[in-house]
């Protein structure tokens, strides 16, 4: 007997990128932009239930204005992850449902935000990764993926047959 290694590449093709690819950044993106137009409209919602109670917006907003800017200065960190996690999403390089590794530390992408990215390792810890920290990478599913299975056949086996089965 025999153990017959038998090495397969999954792509499936259409408009240049594999069909899985495009289903997880739209996943991906969908998500965030879920996020985001939840928290514009409870902000809205916010202002408008404080102009039906008569008090003059004007003024909290400039006010938020220049506490937002002081709060950027302060929370420079933050702006950092945000500003590293747009363009680790718009540029498509971390999707959710991708294996990747970030330094020592390897997993699935379980969530991903403008601030954060969490990764499910292979023991079951979840890793959680600041944005701004995360300086190089390796995605190991983008664009294709290997699958390689150890099976065991019989000698007398012919070849052409087993791969025509697997």
């Amino acid at each position: 007997r025999r153990i017959g290694r038998i090495s397969t590449e999954i792509i499936r093709e259409r408009g240049g990128q594999p069909d899985a690819e495009l289903e997880k950044q739209t996943t991906t993106i969908a998500d965030i932009a879920r996020r985001v137009l939840f928290m514009f409209i409870w902000l809205l919602a916010a202002v408008l239930a404080l102009r039906e109670f008569k008090l003059d917006v004007g003024p909290i907003l400039a006010g938020a204005g220049v506490a937002g800017l002081a709060i950027g200065f302060a929370a420079q960190s933050v702006l950092k992850d945000w500003i590293n996690g747009f363009f680790l999403l718009t540029e498509g390089q971390i999707r959710i449902s991708d294996v990747v590794k970030i330094g020592d530390l390897s997993g699935s992408v379980e969530h991903l935000s403008l601030r954060t990215t969490v990764l499910r390792g292979y023991d079951g810890a979840v890793h959680v990764f600041s944005n701004g920290t995360i300086q190089n990478f390796s995605n190991l599913t983008l664009g294709h993926a290997y699958v390689v299975f150890d099976i065991a056949v019989d000698f007398e086996e012919d070849p052409q047959r087993l791969m025509e089965i697997f």
